[in-house]
């Protein structure tokens, strides 16, 4: 049984495949923004904060959904959607922090939010989505 608890969902779903590599294309994208945040420090990147703590955990959290991409199955949904929940989790924390001084220390703006919540629900559709067709055969 998968960590969210999809068991009975139909196996071989024919778009599995492309839901895998959507995922992988935004790992893609979260590591180009990582190495760009890294190299901008301090500066906004097409108005998002582009520190150094974002470059990082960009490229962290890029480079953990590419490598799940590439294993593929159940590895590659579970990783999505965990990667999507995680993301919309940071955007929350950021959202409650962004207008005090002291615990905003990403320096996080509401462009920063919004863009983690689009991001982290990208990846957890491709992850839910993703789930039916793993190609294994059902467990009950």
């Amino acid at each position: 049984m998968s960590m969210l608890g999809l068991k009975s969902l139909p196996q071989d779903h024919r778009l599995s495949r492309a839901y895998r590599v959507c995922g992988g294309l935004v790992g893609v994208l979260l590591i180009v923004f990582g190495a760009l945040a890294l190299v901008l420090s301090g500066d906004r990147l097409l108005g998002v904060t582009a520190g150094a703590a974002a470059g990082i955990g960009s490229l962290l959290v890029g480079l953990v959904v590419v490598a799940a991409a590439a294993a593929g199955g159940n590895v590659a949904a579970e990783t999505n959607a965990l990667a999507g929940a995680f993301l919309m989790a940071v955007g929350l924390a950021c959202l409650l922090v962004m207008r005090t001084a002291d615990w905003n220390v990403l320096d996080a703006r509401m462009t920063d939010v919004i863009v983690l919540f689009v991001v982290g629900f990208l990846l957890f559709t491709f992850g839910v989505y993703g789930r039916v067709g793993s190609g294994e055969p059902a467990r009950h």
